[in-house]
């Protein structure tokens, strides 16, 4: 009996060691939950933000590339016009020497 009251206080100090670092884990657990959570939230925005940037860039190539179509077109329209203009040039001159 005399040995148990002799271990009391070290027994009591042990218990209270065992508090605190049964706190300490728990601190950390806690610690560990909210960073998890902080990595989900960051994960499911950055998410977002790359389908939203694939969107966006997505839509500058489709206008890119109607605008490239427009140039195209544009082009076209200004060769074929200038085809006209030389045939119309050519046709008038042959008209003139067959007039002379």
């Amino acid at each position: 009996m005399d040995e148990i009251k002799n271990d009391l206080p070290e027994i009591n100090w042990a218990s209270k060691y065992l508090e605190r670092v049964n706190n300490d884990i728990t601190n950390m657990q806690e610690k560990i939950i909210t960073q998890d959570s902080k990595i989900e939230f960051l994960e499911t925005h950055l998410d977002e933000a790359e389908k939203q940037l694939e969107e966006n860039a997505n839509q500058r190539i489709d206008t890119l590339i109607r605008h490239a179509y427009s140039i195209l077109f544009g082009a076209l329209i200004g060769f074929i016009a200038i085809i006209i203009s030389i045939g119309s040039f050519i046709y008038m001159v042959i008209l003139n020497m067959k007039n002379h």
